[in-house]
C-alpha cells in the first residue's frame, strides 16, 4: 500500500541517519584517541620453539649435556582501557608452554656413558598492569608492574624426575 511504502521509506531514511550519526561519532572518538593506544590492544596465538643447550663441566671435562629444540605455544592478550575516571590503563597476560624430548649425554655410570632422551615440559605465566602517560599521539611512557610463575619439569627416566619452579615480581618501563 501507499502508506506502508511511505512508512518503509521513512524508516529506512531514519535508519540511514542513525547509522551516519553513529559512524560520525565513532570516527570522532577514534580521532580523539591517540594511535599509540590502539597498538596496545592485541590477542595472539603463536607457535614457537625453545632451544636448550646445557652443559656441565668439571676441570675442563664434560659431565653431561642436554640439547635440542622443544615445540611450544604462546597465548597473549593485552589491552588499554579507561576505568573509574583514569585514562590509559594497561593489562597484559601471557602464557607459554613448551614440551618435548631433548638429547641427553650424561656422565659415565660404572664406566658406561648415559645417553638418552630427557622429557621436558615448561609452563610460564606472566601478568602486567600499568598506566600509560602520553607524550605525543605517537609516543608514550608506560610504567608497569609484572609478576609471573615458571614451572619446569625434566625427567630422564621414571625414577629420575626433577621439578623446578619460581615466581617473580618486578617493574618495568
Amino acid at each position: 500500500t501507499i502508506g506502508g511504502t511511505f512508512a518503509m521509506r521513512v524508516a529506512a531514511c531514519l535508519a540511514g541517519i542513525v547509522m551516519t550519526l553513529s559512524l560520525a561519532a565513532t570516527a570522532a572518538h577514534a580521532q580523539l584517541r591517540a594511535p599509540v593506544i590502539d597498538v596496545n590492544n592485541e590477542f595472539g596465538i603463536a607457535a614457537q620453539g625453545f632451544m636448550q643447550s646445557y652443559t656441565e663441566t668439571r676441570n675442563g671435562a664434560q659431565l653431561d649435556r642436554e640439547h635440542g629444540t622443544l615445540p611450544g605455544l604462546q597465548f597473549k592478550a593485552t589491552t588499554m582501557f579507561d576505568a573509574l575516571g583514569v585514562e590509559h590503563l594497561y593489562f597484559g597476560l601471557r602464557y607459554e608452554t613448551d614440551r618435548g624430548g631433548l638429547t641427553y649425554n650424561g656422565a659415565t655410570l660404572s664406566g658406561v656413558p648415559v645417553n638418552s632422551t630427557s622429557n621436558y615440559e615448561t609452563n610460564d605465566v606472566n601478568v602486567e598492569i600499568g598506566k600509560a602517560f602520553l607524550l605525543t599521539d605517537r609516543l608514550l611512557l608506560m610504567p608497569v608492574l609484572q609478576g609471573g610463575w615458571r614451572g619446569w619439569k625434566r625427567d630422564l627416566n621414571s625414577f629420575q624426575v626433577e621439578n623446578y619452579s619460581h615466581s617473580y615480581i618486578g617493574a618495568g618501563l
